[in-house]
Order: structure tokens, then sequence, then C-alpha cells
């Protein structure tokens, strides 16, 4: 078997030995990793395959077994493929390393260059990994060494071989979190500004280009020891931390900054297998350890539990059917709980503990046993209540006291001059029952006894030593109070000459700092402790104690503060890895383990159990690596947003089997409820929706789910529950299997490839799939696999899950705006929109009607993005009306001519948005550019010129939108510009507002250079356009109708600045409106008669917002005027019926500004909601100008009024609820009320009038491959919204 190159390996002895040869190839090599179809976690790895045993090989018991004696349990198997590379592989751990001798040339004590190219499945653990050094700790031969951890790159050195200085990148600025990446880091000793610079660069491989992301400058110079340490890549021998997981593909040691070449170790030039090699610079280097020079893609590594013997009834043919798993399998074994975090701090982290006793004995225990097997503690008296007090998180439950009296001798030791006893201490909220004691040292001083006691006076600890005869030396108060506290106590003695000084702390469970206090017996000495006693002989009722622990030497009250609180806060991440380290697990941590959710205290359960509680909380996938026997541990941050790690075309035969929709309720849950272990509880339930817990054909009824997260904090509950209903409501068809043949001979080479390195969690999306379907990409998450290697197939089916619930939103730091590009998912959409108007298949401007929640956003530098309209996706390219044409270059380059000398074409080497764009390459000639037809204008107008510009070399002299007008005859008048120095090979957003000049009718827009650049400088253009602006304190371009009053006119309002022609009403007093000065006028020359102004017919949205600006050009007298702003006005009947919300204008002497809303339906008046003044003391003077905004949506009306200049508010003046009119004409009117006795006529002013919704959007249609028209009503949503991460 062989036909795929796999090899099959044991480790046997130590040593990797190949067993390829006695694989039957007539039963499959099977692997199995990660997640089952429908599996909520990941089971072991398995892997499966048939040994030849006819020779009796494969017998663990036979001696005449090359094998025998190692076949035992557990004995490592791994598989793997030939690979494309060769590189050095680093298992992990502490041994396996590249390692070179020292020599003199190695001896850099300047500036120093390192560098390395890995690939690493994270390059920002939050344990240290060890990358490079010369580093010897044991004989202090140190020079300089780099490592990785929490994030960042950090480069230690000494100048003197003992001391250390060291220096870390900033966290978070590594620009790769997982795969390759080459890292160097520069050290300048003398910066010639009496300091050092520290100089951190990455590279996508180490050839190259280096980036610089972070730089640290220091005070002082510094210099590099010459050491006698060799040089090691990888494991560093003795440092104590563990090497990096993953591939080195080479490295690279200069003396001086990019100076001499002293170490150059090629990975990927060596032959596989070799354990020696010489490099460029004359370095000879040994493979030490389990690192290895190799060219296999590993694809399974894991563990022989058994190897039963089979054969078939001849008895020839005997065989062995092996089964490896995971390491998850044999720590799944048994499962018995992992001690609690002060326990294993105690037993295996603390040192200079004389005598430890952790009290967390049975509950039927009559004597406490010492941790490292010496003398117990005993009752003295009385009866303990043991595991009876469970409320300290870092341990498990220990001994309420009661009325016993502990003790227990103290081995002898030498002294130090120090001691300190440490304890958890909780004494109930009533006090033990009186003054008691708590702890009793006995020692051999000449002050013999020293109590810590309760002091029932001060409620508080207090400090008594007395002397050989009993005699008390004196009693300190602490003023340390302990009722109802869980408290870790450290009680100290020091000897300072002939005086004994002692100490007493406190450390409060869940507490930021400590509290303390101090004192000394003057004249005796303490010697060495002989006998602890803990308790009282008068009983402390229900205090309880534990892990008590006495030290020859003083340690800080924190440094047990994390184990103390059981690693409350702890980020799921670096629980994994710290679980893992204390298990002697090796781990790989996919993404930032500091990114993760912050975990709850660590609970008494088996490792299993904590590593899965880390994954609920965090919602990652725990599993197993297939190139090493280790946990892995992907976190939920690294599954957003990805890109493809493959892409396959259905449509080419790609996708080779058992790819078929499923459409089924396996993962709804609609119904969540996220409890805290040990706290509050969220549920969220999903009420609207189409999977929502409504009953068919609305929703699909209730799914419920319930889950206990161990997260830190109540406030992370809604998150939880959030994401979870999120995930169990995604609206979206689940293809649960792809079945890949890597022999498909319609995959590339580099598909092939990706398809072997897909991983747990990666993404893979299909395209073009069958007509069907839709027609969007199918994109999904690798959940899991299972590969198959025969001697006829190599095949992979991979379990999958949606991806697109992981599309969430990001803020980009070079993104143009919070809506980002037309590819990404970092928007927000309105609450539901749709069309106001149908639309052929040819429309490219959308009437857009908002019905819940904000508008879409009228800012041209938001654009484009994305809308999903009836099944098609649009991209809109920006708001409002374009009046240039052909602003896209979608189909050539039509309308736009040359100048300057330079020429155009249609170009597809890059493009902004579509497929091409508009190529200006420079000539000789001054003010090379490229302009559109010309656009009809007015003069005072205001107008957005915006674009994307490309430059590919530099313009000093600038590079700009600009415009030229022109008058009615095509005369040239004047140009608008604003140049500006283009960025170099990048797109760079142009966007201004300019004025027609007087006597404008028409306008070019242009891609236009200043003076003369030269020749031959290519500058690409997309999305050209000039686009009329509303006015300039409310640019909303977007607006689907508004006029500024800027056009003189007589006999009438004219023409709109959005081309709409008012109509006025009554007809016959068209005479009464006027434009002139920026403004529309109505002369108003009777009382109770109402003068109105509609926009034509052919607009009548149904849910639309309006605002207006109008004033007075005198007060009232004796009656009210009101301007009110008309919808739904039935278009046969536009006097007779419809809505209007009315600012009316108070003829009082308050001068109030006061609102309502009404509805006018045949003629007769109805108040929906009756007038009030506007909050915040609103009035008006002559020729103030009063803003209100008035809309109506569904059945809802709302009114508001402001001040002009001041900012719209947020809360609505008047609302009401009717559902008498559903659509009709927009207008406005003006009227005064009876009793006004002001002389006639009175003029009233509208200063603007803009239907901000419906919205105007400009789009390039089918994005998707579907084409056809929509109906009024038609849905319009973000084709991809923003997901909120949680």
């Amino acid at each position: 078997m062989s036909r795929w190159g796999e090899r099959v390996e044991l480790q046997l002895g130590g040593t990797w030995v190949d067993i390829t040869g006695d694989v039957y190839d007539r039963d499959p090599i099977e692997i199995t990793r990660g997640r089952s179809g429908e599996g909520s976690v990941a089971d072991p790895s398995r892997c499966t395959l048939t040994l030849n045993n006819r020779d009796g090989k494969y017998s663990p018991r036979n001696p005449r077994s090359p094998y025998y004696g190692l076949l035992t349990r557990n004995v490592p198997l791994r598989v793997s493929l030939p690979g494309d590379e060769t590189y050095l592989r680093l298992p992990g751990g502490r041994s396996g390393r590249a390692a070179t001798p020292a020599t003199s040339a190695l001896d850099i004590t300047g500036d120093l260059d390192v560098r390395i190219d890995a690939t690493l499945p994270s390059w920002a653990p939050s344990d240290f990994w060890e990358l490079a050094g010369r580093w010897n700790v044991t004989s202090a031969q140190r020079s300089w060494r780099l490592l990785l951890g929490g994030g960042r790159v950090w480069l230690s050195w000494s100048p003197d071989s003992s001391s250390l200085l060291q220096v870390g990148s900033a966290a978070d600025l590594l620009p790769v979190r997982s795969g390759r990446m080459a890292v160097r880091v520069v050290l300048d000793v003398n910066n010639g500004s009496g300091g050092r610079t520290i100089t951190f660069y990455w590279a996508p491989t180490i050839a190259g280009p280096w980036t610089q992301f972070d730089q640290v400058v220091e005070s002082g110079t510094t210099s590099i020891a010459a050491s006698t340490a060799p040089l090691y890549i990888g494991d560093i021998s003795g440092l104590g931390y563990d090497s990096a997981i993953g591939k080195v593909h080479a490295f690279e040691l200069r003396d001086g900054i990019g100076g001499t070449v002293v170490a150059d170790p090629d990975f990927a030039a060596q032959t596989p297998g070799v354990a020696s090699f010489a490099d460029s610079a004359g370095r000879t280097w040994t493979i030490q350890g389990d690192a290895e020079i190799t060219d296999r893609d590993y694809r399974f590594y894991g563990e022989v539990s058994r190897w039963p013997q089979h054969w078939d009834k001849s008895g020839v043919d005997h065989h062995v059917k092996v089964v490896a798993s995971g390491i998850m399998r044999r720590i799944t074994q048994g499962a018995s709980p992992v001690r609690s975090t002060m326990l294993r701090a105690l037993t295996e982290e603390a040192a200079n503990v004389i005598a430890y006793w952790p009290l967390e004995d049975g509950e039927r225990a009559t004597s406490f046993a010492e941790a490292g097997g010496g003398r117990p503690m005993v009752p003295v008296s009385g009866t303990p209540d043991p595991a009876s007090f469970a409320d300290f998180v870092g341990s498990a439950p220990v001994v309420r006291l009661k009325d016993s009296w502990l003790t227990a001798p103290v081995p002898t030791y030498t002294s130090t001059g120090s001691v300190q006893l440490r304890m958890l201490l909780a004494v109930p909220e009533g006090g033990p029952g009186g003054s008691r004691l708590i702890a009793r040292l006995l020692t051999s001083g000449t002050a013999p006894r020293w109590d810590l006691w309760y002091d029932a006076s001060g409620q508080d600890l207090a400090v008594t030593a007395y002397d050989g005869e009993g005699n008390s030396l004196g009693t300190t108060s602490t003023a340390l109070g302990v009722l109802g506290m869980l408290l870790w106590v450290s009680f100290e003695l020091t000897q300072s000459g002939a005086n004994v000084n002692f100490a007493v702390r406190t450390y409060e469970q869940g507490a930021y700092y400590s509290s303390y206090n101090t004192g000394t017996v003057a004249n005796r000495t303490f010697g060495t402790v002989r006998h602890i006693y803990i308790g009282s002989s008068a009983g402390v009722g229900d205090t309880a104690v534990g892990h008590i622990a006495l030290y020859n030497t003083t340690t800080s009250i924190f440094d047990l503060r994390n184990q103390f609180n059981a690693y409350n806060k702890e980020p799921a991440g670096a629980r994994v890895t710290r679980l893992c380290r204390e298990n002697s697990l090796p781990a790989v941590i996919v993404g930032d383990p500091a990114r993760t959710e912050r975990m709850g205290a660590q609970p008494t359960l088996s490792v299993v159990e904590l590593l899965r509680e880390c994954e609920t909380a965090d919602m990652g996938i725990l599993y197993e690596p297939r190139d090493a026997l280790a946990i892995a541990y992907r976190t939920r941050e690294t599954l957003y947003a990805q890109a493809p790690a493959v892409t396959l075309d259905f449509a080419a035969a790609q996708v080779s089997d058992e790819f078929v929709p499923v459409d089924d309720d396996q993962h709804v849950r609609n119904d969540v409820e996220v409890q805290r272990a040990g706290g509050s509880s969220v549920r969220l339930v999903a009420e609207t929706g189409p999977l929502s817990v409504q009953a068919p054909p609305n929703g699909v009824g209730r799914y419920d789910e319930s889950v206990t997260s161990n997260v830190c904090f109540d406030e992370q509950l809604p998150g939880q529950a959030s994401w979870r209903l999120h995930l169990g409501t995604w609206d979206e068809e689940r293809y649960p299997t792809l079945l890949e043949h890597l022999a498909n001979p319609h995959l590339s080479p580099d598909q092939r490839k990706a398809l072997r390195s897909l991983d747990v969690g990666d993404r893979i999306e299909i395209v073009n799939p069958p007509p069907t379907m839709p027609p969007e990409a199918i994109s999904q998450l690798v959940a899991g696999y299972v590969e198959t290697i025969t001697l006829s197939v190599h095949k992979i089916r991979f379990n999958l899950v949606p991806a697109r619930p992981y599309d969430v939103g990001q803020v980009a730091e070079d993104a143009p705006s919070a809506y980002g590009l037309a590819d990404a998912a970092s928007r927000y959409g309105t609450a539901g929109s749709e069309l106001a108007a149908g639309v052929d298949e040819d429309d490219v401007e959308l009437l857009v009607t908002t019905t819940a929640g904000g508008l879409w956003t009228a800012d041209p530098a938001d654009y484009p993005f994305d809308l999903a309209v009836g099944g098609e996706t649009v991209r809109a390219v920006a708001p409002g009306h374009t009046l240039n044409s052909n602003p896209d270059f979608g189909g050539g380059i039509s309308g736009w001519t040359a100048f300057g000398g330079a020429t155009i074409a249609w170009s597809d080497v890059r493009s902004y948005t579509g497929s091409h764009s508009l190529l200006l390459t420079t000539g000789v000639d001054a003010m090379p550019r490229a302009e559109s037809a010309k656009a009809p204008v007015r003069p005072g107008e205001q107008y957005r010129a915006i674009g994307w510009i490309w430059a590919d070399g530099a313009i000093p002299s600038g590079i700009g939108i600009t415009v030229n007008w022109y008058d009615a005859g095509g005369n040239y008048l004047s140009t608008s510009a604003n140049r500006r120095a283009p960025l170099v090979q990048q797109w760079e957003l142009h966007d201004n507002v300019f004025t027609a000049p007087a006597s404008a009718a028409q306008a070019g827009i242009l891609v236009s250079t200043a003076g003369t650049p030269g020749a031959g400088i290519q500058v690409w253009a997309d999305e050209i356009r000039l686009i009329p602006v509303p006015s300039a304190n409310n640019q909303n371009s977007a607006a689907s109708a508004f006029d500024t009053f800027d056009h003189p006119e007589s006999g009438g309002w004219g023409t709109s600045n959005s081309g709409h022609v008012w109509q006025v009403a009554p007809a016959a007093n068209a005479g009464d409106f006027a434009v002139s000065g920026g403004r529309g006028t109505i002369q108003v020359d009777a009382i109770n008669v109402t003068r109105r102004a509609y926009l034509p017919s052919t607009f009548q949205p149904s849910d639309v917002s309006v605002v207006m600006a109008a004033s007075l050009a005198e007060l009232p007298a004796n009656g009210n005027f009101e301007a009110s702003i008309i919808l739904r006005a039935d278009p046969d009947a536009i006097g007779d019926t419809y809505y209007y919300g009315e600012v009316e204008y108070n003829y009082q002497s308050s001068r109030t500004v006061r609102v309502r809303l009404m509805r006018r339906q045949n003629a007769v008046d109805t108040q929906l909601a009756p007038a009030i003044d506007v909050p915040d003391g609103l009035t008006y003077t002559a020729g103030q100008i009063i803003w209100c905004r008035f809309e109506v949506i569904g059945p809802q009306l709302r009114l508001r009024a402001w001040a002009n200049g001041q900012r719209e508010p947020d809360v609505w003046h008047r609302v009401a609820t009717d559902t008498a009119l559903t659509s009709g004409r927009v207008g406005l009117r003006v009227t005064i009320d009876p009793g006004a006795t002001n002389t006639l006529p009175v003029e009233f002013r509208i200063h603007h009038f803009e239907v901000q919704n419906p919205q105007r959007m400009t789009v390039i249609r089918s994005q998707n491959g579907i084409v056809k028209s929509h109906t009024a009503g038609t849905a319009v949503a973000l084709s991809t919204p923003t997901i909120r991460a949680l």
C-alpha cells in the first residue's frame, strides 16, 4: 500500500519506525477528526487500519517479535503523506531543536539582527514559546533569546551574561494570528542619542519585504555578552518554557543591522531526515530531541491503546485491527477530578514549604493528612466537621472547627531567620463565640509561643507572644477585620538582630488589595517552629480553616492570589493553556487566548470537563491537532469573517459528491436560556422571523435550550444567550457533508493542497452552485472530517456548518467609514425597508422606503454596499440621482473624452466596484484629464463631485475630481477644483461639494491633474459621479425629492431642485406663489383658507418622512398662523383628504411654537393628537426659521419641531396611530386662523422642503446573476448585514 505515498509509523523505544509495508491495502486507512455532522463537541480523533501479523510481529506478548516489550499500551502512531516543502518540525515541549555550537562568529556584542520564518498554529500563545537564542541559564552563559508570548514578540539580552534586559512589542500588532509569517527583531545598542532602539518587523517570508510594526526606544546604551551557549532554534535548552509548535522554514542571524550573516539555516533546502547539515555561513547544525527535518504532511497523531488479534478460519491470515486515538481518549478514561487550585499550588508550585495540611479530607475523616506524607493534624479535643465548608472557590470543601482543637508536629528544618504560617480562614458573621485562639506556633526560641487569636472586643485579629514561663510579652491588635470574610491569612515572624518582627496580612477572596499590620517583640528569638495548633479548646463554632502551610521564609500574600481565587476572570483560552500545562498535555491554541471569554472560578472537575467548560463559555472548538499528540483549541474569534481557505467551483465539477442541502430543524434553537454557574440567568426568545417560536407559517414552534456557562460575570449572559439564539435561528439551508476526491482531475494542484490543509474551523466556499439553488456562493465551516486512504481512493468527507453566521461586523482602520467596502460585513442596515416604486430589469435608480429603524446613509463616502432586493443582489454605488452618464465604466468609456495630451482606455486591471474602470495615462502636456459628457445644472445650486482614484505614481502637483461649468450654449465658464497629491497605489476617495456659478446650465465632471506631471503616469478612476445636493446645511444626497428654492419663479413654484414640478392649490391662486431670495413665498389674502403646494401625482409614497423649514414675514395678531406638511393626500381629492402635521405659531405674547397631528377626510378635520407647546420653550420671531419633521410609517404618525441652528430632537413631540389613509401625495399647506387681524395678504416663507424617506439610490444591478423586475413593496435589506460579535 502506498499509491499516495502514505507512511505509517510507530514510536518504538523513542524511535519512529516505518511500518507502512505491514499495512493491509485491502482495508482503508480511515482518519476521523473534529465534530461529526450533528455533534456539538468533537470526539477524540481516531485512525483505523489493519496490520499484517502473520509473523506475530504485532503480538505484544510474543517474545519472537522484534518489537517484544515495545508494543505497550498507548504507543504513539502517526500517518503522513508527502508534502510539498521541507521544513524543521518543532513538536513543542522542551527537547525539540536545531542547534549549532558556540563559535566566535556568533559572539555578537553590538547591533543584533535576528530573523525567523515559521508556520505556527498561533502567533499569540498565552504562555511563552521559545523561538531561538543563545541562552544557558544553568551556567550563566546568556547572550540573547527570542520568544513569543501574550500576543507579543520578546527580545531578551544580557550585557554581562547574568543580568536580563527585555523588550516586547506592543500587544496585538502582529498581522498574522495563525499561519506562516517571518519575524525580524533588530537591536541598535547605541542609537546615537544616548539610548538603544529595538525595532520589530514582519514579512510574508524571510525573503521580505519587511514591514515595521513596532519600535521601542529606551534610555541608555547597551551591549550583548559573548557566551559559550550554543545557538538554538526551537527549544532553548534549560530555559524552562516550551518551544513553539509548528514549522520553521528558515532562520538568519546577522552581526549588525543588515550586517554580515553569521548563521543562515535554510531548512527548506535540506534533505528530509538529515540529522546534521552545514548552512551557507559555515555553521554546522544538528537536529535534537523530537525535532526533525521532514517534508511530510502529517495527517494523524495518536496512541494505540490495544493490539486486538484476529485471524481467519484457515488460521493463515493473522492481522491486527488497529484503532489509534487522540490524547483526548486517554485523559477521558477515569476522568478523576483535578486537584483544587490551592492544593495544586501548594504541592507543585510553592517553594520553601516545611509542612502543609490541605484539610480537604473527606467528610468522615478523623485526622487530616500532611500533603508530603508527614505527620497528620489531629484533634487534641473536640470533634471537627470535615468537608463541610465550600465557600472558598480555590479549594475543595474544608473543615469547620466547631469545638475542636487541632495540632500537628513540625518536621525538623534549617532556620532561615523567617517563618510564615498561611491558611484559609472564614470566621462567621456572628463571631466564634468570644475571643478565641485561631493559630498557635510553639517554637524553640526565647519567645517559644506565638498566638494569633480573634479579639472579640475589637472584632479583629490580635497577636500575643509569650516567654518560657507562659508570661505575655505583649499583645498587638492588628485592626484586621475577619467577620463574615473569606480570607487568605499570613502570620509571619522574622528575626531582626535581637528582636522579632511579626506581621499579619489578610487578603479577601475577590479583592484587589490586602490589609496588614506589624509589630516587634524586643530582645527575643523565635528559633524554629516545632508544633502548630489550630482552633481553640473553647471552640470556635462554625469557623472554617484550610490549607495550613508553614514556610521557612516569607513570601508575598499575592503570590497565590490567582489560585486562591480559582483563576476567576481568566480568559478561556488562557485557562485551556494552563490546564494543559498543569496536566502535562501539549496544547495548541489557534487564536489569541487573551481575546476569549472571561471564565468564572475553576471548580473541582476532571480536566476534560474543565476544558469543555472553556469551550462552552467561549463557544470555540476543542479538538486535537493532526500533526501532534496534543490538545487544540480554536477560539471563537478565529471563526469570525474568515477568508475562504479554499474555493471550489460547482459548475467546473470540482465538487465531487454528497453535497446536498437539507432544510431541517437539527440545529434550530429559538428559546435559549443561559445560566451562570452560581449566578443569574438570561433567557432570550425569537418572537419574530422565519425560525421564531410562533406557530407555522409565521415561525416553526418552540425549540428550547438551557445551558450552564461558567463565565465570570452575569453581565456576560445576554451576549452568551444572544449568540446562541443567533446561531440557532440562522435561516439558511445546511450542507451537512462535502465529499472531495483528491484525484478529481478538475481540481488544481493549489486546490488539492488547500483541501488537504483544511482544518477544523476553516472556511470553504463553493461558487456557481446549481441553478436550482440560490446563486450566492455557499460558505461553510469545517466542523470535522473523515479522511479515507486506499489503493485507489484518497477522499475526505468534510462535516460542515454554515459560515455566514460568523460574518460579524469589523471596523477596519483603512475603511472609509462605518459602512466599509462593498464586500465588508461591517454595515448596519435599517430595521425594515422596501421599494417605494417598482423597477424594471434595467432600472438603475431605486426609490427605497424605510419602514422601521433609521434611514439609509446619505453620505456618498459610505458607498458602495450590496443590497438584497427580491432575491437579486444590487450594488448601491451612490445616494440620490447621478447627473453624469457612465459613471462606473461597466460597459466601456463612452461619453468620456481625454484632454491635455492624455489618453484614456477601458481597463480591467483594477476597479473599485465591478470589473472595469477608466485608465488615464498622462502625456507631456499640462493638465492631462478626462471629462464626462455634459449634464444639466442650475446656477447657485450645490453639487457633490465624488469618485475614487488610484495613482500608479506620485503626482506632486495634485489630482482630483473637478467640475467644468458651461452656459446653456455649451460655452465654458469656470472650473471648480480641489486637487491634492494622491496616495500612491491605493484607492483614494475624492469628495467635494461645489456651487454652480451664475449662468451655469451644464457641467462636466473630470478626473484632472494639475500642472505638468510628466508623461506615462497611469491613473485609474471609478465611480465618478456628479450628484445634486439639497442644501449646504442638510446634505442629504439620497432625498427622493427636495427644493431649496434657489430658482426664481413667479405665478407658482416651478420645478424643484430634484426635478419635480410643484402643483399649487387652489390653482386659481397660483399668482400667490413665487420663488425668490432662496425661499418659496405664499401670499395668503384671506382668513381661514388654505394655500397648498404638492409634489407631482406620480410621487405617491405610502411610508414617508419629510422635513420643512418655514418662517413668517410678520407676527400673527389675535389669531394663530399655521404651516403644515401634508402626507397621503388623496390624488383625486387633494384638498379634502390627507394627514397634516401642523406647526402653529401662537399669536399670544408668549409666542410659543405648538405642534399637533390632524387628519382631514372628506373635507372634515379630525384631531389625532392635540396641540402642545414644543418642549424646552421653543418660541419664534418674525423671520425666524422653524424646522419640523412629519412622518407616517404604517399606521403611526409622528411630528417634531426645532429652531434653526439647533440639533434635531431625538424625541417626537406628537405621536398618533390611525389607519384611515394608506398612501397618497406629498405637499404642504399654510393657513390663518379666524380672529387674526393682520393686514392681508400675509406672507409665509418656505426655505427648505425635503422628502428624506423614501430615499433614492443609484445601483448596479444583478451582482449575483439574477435579472428580474421588482414590484413596489419588495423587501430591501443589506445583502450581508452586520452581525454583532459576542
